[in-house]
C-alpha cells in the first residue's frame, strides 16, 4: 500500500515536471516568436526609414535642380536683356553720332555758302 502510494506520488510528480517543461517549452517559443516578430518588425520600420529618408533626399535634389534651372534661366533672361540693352544704347549712341556727323556735313556745306555769299556781298558791295 504504501509503495503504491510512493508510486503513484512519483508518477504524479514525474507527470506535473512534464507539465511544467512542457510549458516552459511553449513559453521560450512565444518569447521566440515575440523575438522574431519584434526584429521583423524593426527591420520593416528601419526600411521604410530608409525609403523614406531616400524619398526626401531626391525630392530636395529634384528641388535644387529646379531651383538651379530657374536660376540659369532667369540669369540667361537677364544677361538676354542686357545684351539688347547694350545693342539698344549702342543703337542710339551710332545713330546720335551720325546725327553729329550730318549737322557738322550740314554746317561743313553751308560754310562754304556763308563763304561765296561774303565774297559776293563784297563784290556787289
Amino acid at each position: 500500500n504504501a509503495e503504491q502510494e510512493a508510486e503513484m506520488q512519483a508518477q504524479q510528480e514525474a507527470l506535473m515536471e512534464q507539465q511544467r517543461q512542457e510549458e516552459e517549452q511553449r513559453r521560450l517559443e512565444e518569447e521566440k516568436k515575440d523575438k522574431d516578430r519584434k526584429r521583423k518588425d524593426q527591420k520593416k520600420r528601419e526600411k521604410e526609414d530608409r525609403l523614406r529618408q531616400q524619398q526626401e533626399e531626391e525630392e530636395q535634389l529634384r528641388r535644387q535642380q529646379q531651383e538651379a534651372h530657374q536660376r540659369a534661366e532667369q540669369e540667361a533672361m537677364e544677361m538676354q536683356m542686357r545684351q539688347q540693352m547694350e545693342e539698344q544704347n549702342q543703337r542710339l549712341m551710332r545713330e546720335g553720332q551720325d546725327d553729329e556727323d550730318d549737322n557738322q556735313q550740314e554746317e561743313d556745306n553751308q560754310q562754304p555758302n556763308q563763304v561765296h555769299s561774303q565774297f559776293q556781298a563784297a563784290a556787289d558791295g
